[in-house]
């Protein structure tokens, strides 16, 4: 697993370095040659597979991350954005090294910490009910991470370094609250849809046999938002160089998790205990990105939280009600649903952007 590693930390850094030229549509590009690149190797590796050799999943995986290297590396190159001189001087400049190494080794340790923790909360699940239990899990985490994938990756390719080129506090600030309502605007919408379709998204990527995911589904789904949310202010944190309070609040939330996911988990022994212990992480994790992100920078971020987002929050939190032991697809209730997130899409819009959303409809109905 070592090349698909390094070949995401590559394209992860070319990503960067093309959001830097705000070169936006190669961005989108570069995941769509991820995609083909997947597709391409999918039957390939699947007769290898077939035919005993498991390790070719490992270049299946490296093929996406290859495609990707190779489209955004050749449209970094053609920028020609550095010199030999000026790349033997960033190798050189300590300050920027040290500063690197102390980001990414943050970075990394969260990273680690993380699969620490599932590794372990994996082995509870497998002692209280075996390698059925592993699986429910597993699928429900897989699920609850995938679907946010997309916002995560524009989180690190375009809100973190944006973020981090700018020297102004009011410009952050600023920053922040645009980003919390394109969190009403996309994330809730995508939130609110996946948990009413979600046994069918379980029946349609693994089978009814996992149905009983949904237990510990349900509350990641919610939990999801949260983190997803969270992550904005996180960071902030490590945007603004707070890596010492980053660390320790990484190793206290995800310790807490770990321990309120045993003490519930052998409680209930209910994969729900773990997806409860899951949901009240996420949500202090948040708690504690406010409070101190307010007091350290001087800067009500409290505010971005309230009004839309609140809304949403409740929204999501009545859709996983409506549906909270629904195994089957209700059309109905989705439709009703759709109905009130355009409404609430439409609430958060400004006067100026619903009159242009109008103009443009009725022109395209014309």
């Amino acid at each position: 697993m070592i090349v698909p590693l390094v070949l995401n930390v590559i394209l992860v850094l070319l990503q960067g370095i093309l959001n830097g030229i705000r070169a936006i549509g190669s961005l989108a590009i570069t995941q769509v040659v991820q995609g083909l690149f997947l597709a391409l190797a999918a039957y390939p590796v699947s007769l290898l597979v077939k035919s005993g050799y498991p390790v070719a999943m490992v270049a299946f995986i490296s093929c996406g991350l290859l495609g990707g290297v190779i489209y955004a590396g050749v449209k970094v190159f053609r920028a020609e954005l550095f010199s030999r001189s000026d790349f033997r001087r960033a190798v050189l400049n300590k300050a920027d090294f040290t500063g690197f190494v102390k980001l990414s080794g943050v970075i990394f340790f969260s990273f680690f910490l993380v699969a620490l923790v599932l590794l372990a909360i994996r082995l509870m699940a497998t002692d209280i009910g075996g390698l059925a239990y592993a699986g429910y899990l597993d699928s429900a985490w897989v699920i609850s991470n995938t679907y946010l994938m997309f916002f995560s990756t524009s989180i690190v390719t375009y809100y973190f370094p944006t973020l981090s080129s700018m020297t102004s506090e009011e410009d952050r600030s600023r920053f922040v609250f645009q980003a919390m309502r394109m969190v009403g605007i996309i994330i809730v919408p995508v939130v609110v849809l996946t948990i009413c379709l979600k046994g069918l998204i379980v029946n349609a990527l693994y089978s009814k046999a996992f149905l009983p995911a949904l237990e510990i589904l349900r509350w990641m789904l919610i939990a999801g938002f949260l983190k997803i949310s969270g992550s904005f202010l996180g960071n902030l944190l490590l945007a603004k160089q707070d890596l010492k309070v980053y660390f320790w609040k990484q190793l206290t939330i995800y310790s807490t998790f770990l321990l309120a996911s045993y003490l519930i988990f052998y409680r209930l022994e209910s994969l729900e205990g773990i997806g409860i212990a899951y949901c009240l992480m996420c949500l202090a994790n948040l708690l504690f990105l406010l409070g101190y992100c307010s007091f350290r920078y001087k800067t009500n971020y409290v505010r971005a939280f309230s009004g839309s987002w609140t809304i949403g929050l409740l929204l999501i939190i009545a859709a996983s009600i409506s549906s909270w032991n629904e195994t089957e697809t209700d059309w109905s209730l989705i439709s009703a649903w759709m109905g009130g997130l355009a409404m609430y899409c439409l609430m958060i819009l400004k006067p100026e952007e619903r009159r242009r959303l109008f103009a443009l409809l009725k022109r395209r109905s014309a």
